[in-house]
């Protein structure tokens, strides 16, 4: 069991980490949920292997190995785990789990994985902490029938909701008409994830790799070729109404 030490240094150490990503993930994930999880998944930092992969969260490989950013390099760890399955008993299992350079890593493949990953959608854009550990179980995360009470604990327990950011009111915008101009394009409705057909749907009638390697350029994509990952990012800002025009 952790001690209040390890504990008051461990918070203290991933709480401005996990602000830095939430606010780079435009804070679609309370922070408080991230510090929470990380407290309870690594022992608040006690777990050893854990903290020797930088892997403060208990993020699988998975069968795809899927890459959700760019902040996992594929490197992983065995180790033996409890899953309950059933929802009353608990069993060991042995599988692989996503090791990271560094702690900042670790913190950002979580957004990553929330924040790009269609299951956890019900967590994004909550109005509480407790909405948001909610929508993210939902998906599941974790197979402790307790999980939701355990983080909200933490949270409360810790005081971790200081550390949250305040929703702030955003200025009224008018919307924009697809095909007429403005530095962003209007927000995409739709549900495809080919940013093909997203760019189509919202007016850009050159939707062709050069013009799309433009567009990345101008949102910040350094050395665009076309992968999923950078793909479904920029669906992602054009739904939020915030991919720039090339």
């Amino acid at each position: 069991m952790a001690t209040q030490t390890q504990i008051d240094e461990f918070i203290g150490k991933i709480a401005p980490i996990a602000q830095r990503q939430a606010a780079k993930h435009n804070n679609k994930i309370f922070v408080s949920v991230c510090i929470a999880q990380a407290c309870c998944e690594s022992g608040y930092g006690t777990s050893g292997k854990m903290i020797n992969a930088n892997a403060v969260f208990g993020i699988k490989v998975g069968c795809s190995k899927y890459h959700f950013g760019t902040a996992w390099k594929d490197k992983a760890y065995s180790t033996v785990t409890k899953e309950c399955y059933d929802g009353k008993t608990y069993q060991n299992i042995t599988d692989m789990f996503r090791a990271y350079d560094s702690l900042e890593d670790s913190v950002e493949d979580y957004f990553d994985l929330l924040t790009v990953a269609s299951r956890y959608k019900y967590a994004l854009n909550q109005s509480s902490p407790l909405a948001c550990i909610q929508g993210i179980q939902k998906a599941p995360y974790a197979t402790a029938p307790d999980y939701v009470t355990t983080i909200m604990s933490i949270i409360k327990n810790r005081n971790l909701t200081k550390y949250d950011v305040a929703p702030v009111q955003q200025p009224i915008e008018m919307p924009q008409v697809a095909g007429q101009g403005g530095e962003y394009y209007p927000a995409y409705k739709g549900t495809s994830p080919s940013i093909v057909n997203a760019l189509a749907a919202v007016g850009e009638k050159d939707t062709s790799y050069k013009h799309r390697q433009k567009i990345a350029a101008a949102n910040g994509f350094a050395n665009y070729c076309g992968k999923t990952m950078e793909n479904l990012e920029m669906v992602r800002m054009l739904k939020d109404g915030k991919l720039k025009r090339a």
